[in-house]
């Protein structure tokens, strides 16, 4: 018997390569969609830690800043130059300090800009404060006007809150999307898994299902050809021991008794008659377990509706199970 198109080598080599190859390349996948989270999740982490250093940097830029309005505020108010020294130190610090910001910030334009309306706001307060110094060391004792050095701190201080304010909020929406990112790619990978290996476990149950039907029935169509083809052994082994049996014999009679004796041993034959159509019926010419009272060899029958008649007639085998009494 032909095998199916499903039992062929190479369906089964397609179905091998389906059910291996497929789980590895969603193995491989796996992997990718893992370590390309991984690299995500790392840059959102260093954006954030840039935003945090930043942030970090703009708060020693403003506390730098503060320094030298305390420095000020303490030296017009007694007079005395020791209350400079934060000012001098802070001055020092605070042009590299604000380079730095503006490098950390990059190419961030609206902060850029906030920075460098810093800058000039820090730079008429330095005029201010320059000018109120010399008129302090002028006259210690005149009266000295802080309403303009005031303003321009509170602007100072309005366009430091604004770039805090951005930063923070910036952070704060890096770490959501972020999270949100995470919880998506993972939750849809998850779902895509499950439905991918749903549908190779199907699949695969399938075509093993079919493969499995294909070979039972391939094994007992060879099983029955290995019946038939043991029957015909047997057959074969039959008549050729049949015919060394009746080769010895030279009567008529004595041939059909070698035969029926054979056939009680190999087919386990109780009782048997062999006849020979001779008109004006049938006479026997040999049995085999035959009662005496029945008559022997010799026997005429007559050419009636018997099932003998109806045997040779027909040309055809009639089997009487159970055999009538």
């Amino acid at each position: 018997m032909p095998l199916s198109s499903s039992s062929t080598p190479a369906t089964f080599r397609g179905i091998l390569t389906r059910n291996l190859v497929l789980p590895l390349a969603l193995g491989v996948a796996s992997a990718v969609v893992f370590v390309s989270l991984l690299v995500y999740l790392a840059d959102v982490v260093g954006r954030v830690q840039r935003s945090d250093e930043l942030l970090t940097q703009a708060s020693t830029v403003q506390k730098l800043d503060l320094d030298m309005e305390s420095g000020l505020r303490g030296f017009l108010l007694n007079g005395d130059e020791r209350f400079l020294a934060p000012y001098d130190a802070a001055a020092m610090r605070l042009e590299p300090a604000m380079q730095q910001l503006k490098q950390q910030v990059g190419s961030d334009g609206p902060q850029l800009a906030r920075l460098r309306r810093i800058e000039q706001l820090q730079a008429k307060w330095r005029d201010y404060a320059n000018d109120r110094m010399a008129q302090k060391r002028r006259d210690p004792l005149a009266p000295v006007s802080a309403s303009a050095g005031r303003e321009l701190k509170d602007q100072a201080r309005a366009e430091f809150d604004e770039f805090f304010a951005v930063e923070r909020r910036a952070r704060a929406d890096r770490i959501e999307t972020a999270n949100r990112n995470v919880l998506v790619t993972a939750l849809a990978f998850v779902l895509f898994m499950l439905g991918v290996g749903g549908l190779i476990a199907w699949r695969g149950r399938k075509d093993l299902m079919g493969l499995s039907a294909s070979y039972e029935a391939s094994l007992e169509e060879q099983n029955r050809q290995a019946a038939i083809l043991q029957s015909q052994a047997w057959l074969r082994e039959g008549q050729s021991i049949m015919s060394e049996r009746i080769g010895r014999e030279q009567d008529l009679g004595a041939v059909g008794h070698a035969a029926l004796e054979f056939l009680s041993q190999y087919i386990d034959v109780k009782v048997g008659a062999l006849y020979l159509p001779e008109p004006p019926g049938f006479v026997r010419v040999a049995t085999w377990g035959w009662p005496a009272s029945d008559g022997s060899s010799g026997s005429q029958l007559p050419q009636d509706r018997t099932l003998l008649a109806e045997c040779a007639a027909q040309r055809r085998r009639i089997t009487l199970d159970p055999v009538p009494p």
